[in-house]
């Protein structure tokens, strides 16, 4: 679960299916999704992502900005890895990008990586 400041004004929430939904007490230690521009197109990016991602990573998720409907940045701790910056970019291709994810934490080369740009799943980009 994570929670969002929406165009409204007041706290939502998406659960690991997406879903947008308010709670009537605030509960704490929910990682925050940060809109640069706060409108609908970026939330339902932000859901759909959220909707995708596999539970360990949602699990280890400390953060996601998204600074447009096409740019979403994650920072989570997984496999070995923590705070590990993952730049998405948007919500297409989800499941080949965790692949290429997955794929690049398990060589030997990328034990001490901090940052995954799987923007382009094809060609991504480690530091």
């Amino acid at each position: 679960m994570a929670s969002f400041v929406g165009a409204d004004g007041s706290t939502h929430y998406l659960d690991i299916n997406g879903i947008d939904f308010q709670l009537p007490i605030t509960p704490s230690g929910i990682p925050a999704i940060t809109f640069s521009q706060s409108n609908r197109a970026s939330e339902e990016m932000a859901a759909l992502l959220v909707e995708q991602l596999p539970p360990d990573l949602l699990s280890g998720m400390s953060s996601l900005s998204m600074s447009d409907a096409a740019r979403a940045v994650m920072v989570t701790s997984i496999s070995g890895h923590a705070n590990l910056t993952i730049l998405w970019g948007d919500a297409s291709q989800v499941t080949l990008k965790v692949n290429v994810l997955r794929h690049l934490l398990a060589l030997p080369e990328n034990k001490k990586i901090v940052k995954v740009d799987l923007s382009t799943p094809l060609a991504p980009l480690v530091k």
